[in-house]
């Protein structure tokens, strides 16, 4: 039955048939509506699903995410220009790498990784909203990447557990700028609910004791310092490249952290891209951009014309 309802998916927006084609706004199925799963979805409101059939893939998105799925959903597309410092960061390492992509959402960015990566490559995906991870391993599977690894948890600085804001998935919000352990939000766009939350287990990438780890991206909307604490032995040991977002973290902070780990900084779309200092092999991904410094030195946030050299 499923596969009926992907052949329908597929018939509507002519994949396959131009693969050329690129549409204004991806092909879309109501999972609420659709004939063909009413009789194996249960009675409920599940208006807030849908099936985006984008260039990307095929992704389950909630049409109230004003974030990521709503990107998808209006532009057929989530930050490009991120996306492509991000693949080329995997390109640039070693063959089959292991990259960790770390606050994962529903897996947009985690599948370009992957197709980056290539089926021999590894990527350990993390998310810690049981929401948005039940999403994110749909979406692997729709697309069928059968190089990820999907992880419901927390990462951070100690093992234990997240506590996780309980919020309405079914009114707008940016669901992926969840802040954890916090009842009132900055830009989620609504309030924890009743200042209820739900826990989700937490623990370090160092616990892993990973044999490799090549690249990592960390957006975990202001537990950045964390998840760098709980994984300073793996990164010392393996010198990923890195790519970390300092919107809510701050610069400030976050820099100097970095530094002390021994990398050389550089600021594109309020996130650093982290280069091992002193390795030269590396020096034509950051092409013109400027070295990031600490206060008194410190390049401007603004993106960059050219974030990253072909």
């Amino acid at each position: 039955m499923f596969s009926k309802l992907l052949s329908r998916v597929f018939a509507r927006s002519g994949a396959g048939t131009n693969p050329g084609r690129t549409p204004p706004r991806p092909e879309l199925l109501d999972l609420a509506h659709e004939p063909l799963l009413r009789g194996i979805v249960p009675n409920g409101d599940y208006g807030c699903v849908m099936l985006v059939n984008s260039t990307l893939g095929l992704f389950i998105i909630n049409r109230n995410d004003t974030g990521v799925g709503g990107q998808l959903y209006n532009y057929d597309s989530y930050a490009p220009e991120e996306v492509e410092v991000m693949q080329k960061l995997v390109l640039a390492a070693p063959a089959d790498p292991v990259v960790l992509d770390i606050g994962a959402n529903i897996g947009i960015v985690t599948l370009e990784l992957a197709r980056a990566a290539g089926p021999r490559g590894l990527v350990h995906a993390f998310e810690a909203q049981r929401a948005m991870f039940h999403m994110l391993a749909g979406n692997v599977a729709l697309n069928g990447l059968e190089n990820i690894h999907c992880h419901h948890m927390a990462v951070g600085a100690r093992a234990g557990s997240a506590r996780i804001p309980r919020i309405d998935y079914h009114q707008r919000g940016s669901f992926g700028s969840l802040e954890l352990n916090r009842e009132t939000q900055s830009d989620l766009g609504q309030q924890a609910l009743g200042g209820e939350f739900e826990e989700a287990p937490m623990d370090t990438i160092d616990a892993m004791n990973l044999a490799r780890v090549d690249m990592i991206k960390i957006d975990v909307e202001g537990m950045e310092a964390e998840v760098l604490a709980g994984a300073e032995r793996t990164i010392r040991a393996h010198r990923p490249l890195m790519y970390v977002e300092h919107l809510k973290s701050g610069a400030a902070v976050l820099g100097p952290l970095l530094h002390a780990m021994g990398y050389t900084l550089y600021d594109a779309y309020e996130n650093f891209i982290c280069v091992p200092s002193g390795e030269a092999r590396f020096a034509p991904l950051v092409g013109a951009l400027s070295e990031w410094r600490p206060e008194g030195g410190a390049q401007a946030s603004a993106a960059p014309a050219a974030p990253i050299a072909p």
